[in-house]
Order: structure tokens, then sequence, then C-alpha cells
């Protein structure tokens, strides 16, 4: 799953409004950040996917 993917899961569950770029921009960069804090814990990896990379659940 893509950071934009996760975004739009987390905008949509807190009932946000999914068409205000300047929010979205601001959740982007705070989901990104936490992305990259569990991947250095080892929480979550990097997959290549169509288009970029996305994040997985590591096992």
């Amino acid at each position: 799953m893509s950071a934009k993917e996760v975004v739009g899961k987390v905008m949509e569950a807190r009932g946000l409004n999914l068409a205000d770029p300047k929010l979205r921009r601001q959740m982007n960069k705070r989901i990104d950040m936490a992305l990259r804090y569990q991947r250095t814990n080892g929480m979550v990896r990097e997959v290549a996917v169509e288009g970029g990379v996305g994040r997985e659940i590591a096992q």
C-alpha cells in the first residue's frame, strides 16, 4: 500500500475532507514520517509497487 493510499484511508476514517489539498499534504507528511519511523524499527518494509514504492507490515 502506498503512503497516498494510507492517507486516503486515514482521512476517510477520521471524516476529514479528502478534497482539501493543503490538509492532504499535511496528512501525507505526517503519515510518511510515521511510516519511516516504523521502517527503522523493523515494523514496516518498503516494497516495489506499480508506479513507485509501497509499504507492508514486516513479518
